[in-house]
C-alpha cells in the first residue's frame, strides 16, 4: 500500500473517529442536530469545546506520530535498499572471482585431455607441450582473495610447479630418472584430481552465487515499489 494512500485513509479515520466521539457525546443530550453536516460540527464545537479541542488535539498527535512514523520507515527502507546493493556487489565481485577461478582450472584439465595414454609418462609430456604454448605463467596464481577454493588452487598449481621444476633436474642415472619420472606423473595425477575436486565445488559456489544475485535483485526490486 503506498504512504499517501496510507495516509489518507488515517487521516480519514481520525476524522471519523472524532466526529463519532462527539455524536455519542451528544447522544443524550441532543443539543446538536447531526443531519446538517456543517451545522453540526459547528454546534459541536460551540456546545462541546473542551471535549472537541481535546479530541481534536490526540488526533493531530496520532497523525502528527504516523507522519514521523512514516518518515522513520522511509529512513528505513532506504537503508536496506542500500545494505542489499552491497551485498549484491559483493556477490558479483565473488562471483567474477570464482569464473577466474573455474578458467584456469578448466584450461589445465583441457590442456592435460589431450594426453596420449600410449605414452609411458603421458601427463609429463603434456607437460612439456604445454611449456611450449606459454601455460606455465599461470602456475605462478596467487589468491588474492583468501577464499578455500582459491588456496586450494593455489595448492594445486604448486604440485604442477614443482613437478616442471623436476623434469628440468632429472638424474643422469637410468633407474634413479625413472624413479623420479614415476614419482612425478604421480604427481601430477595428483594435481590434476584436485583440479577436478575444485572444477566441481566452483560449479556449485557459482550456482549458488547466481541464485544470491536473483534473489537480492528480486528483493531490490520489491523494495523500491
Amino acid at each position: 500500500m503506498k504512504p499517501l494512500f496510507q495516509t489518507l485513509l488515517v487521516l480519514l479515520l481520525l476524522t471519523v473517529s472524532v466526529g463519532l466521539l462527539l455524536h455519542l457525546a451528544d447522544d443524550k443530550a441532543h443539543l446538536c442536530d447531526f443531519d446538517l453536516p456543517a451545522g453540526g460540527v459547528g454546534c459541536y464545537l460551540r456546545q462541546y469545546g473542551d471535549l472537541a479541542g481535546g479530541l481534536l488535539g490526540a488526533a493531530g498527535t496520532i497523525f502528527a506520530g504516523w507522519i514521523a512514523w512514516l518518515g522513520v520507515q522511509g529512513q528505513i527502507k532506504k537503508g536496506e535498499i542500500a545494505f542489499l546493493h552491497e551485498r549484491r556487489d559483493a556477490s558479483a565481485e565473488a562471483l567474477y572471482g570464482l569464473n577466474f577461478l573455474q578458467s584456469i582450472v578448466d584450461d589445465w584439465l583441457s590442456g592435460f585431455g589431450a594426453a596420449d595414454p600410449v605414452c609411458a609418462y603421458p601427463n609429463i609430456e603434456v607437460l612439456r607441450c604445454l611449456q611450449k604454448h606459454g601455460m606455465l605463467q599461470s602456475l605462478n596464481f596467487a589468491p588474492s582473495a583468501r577464499t578455500f577454493l582459491a588456496w586450494h588452487l593455489a595448492k594445486e598449481l604448486l604440485k604442477l610447479r614443482t613437478a616442471f621444476a623436476r623434469l628440468d633436474d632429472l638424474p643422469g642415472d637410468e633407474k634413479a630418472r625413472e624413479a623420479e619420472q614415476r614419482d612425478t606423473e604421480q604427481l601430477i595425477a595428483e594435481a590434476l584430481d584436485g583440479l577436478r575436486e575444485i572444477k566441481a565445488q566452483v560449479g556449485l559456489a557459482i550456482a549458488r552465487e547466481q541464485a544470491t544475485q536473483a534473489d537480492l535483485t528480486a528483493r531490490i526490486a520489491r523494495d523500491m515499489r
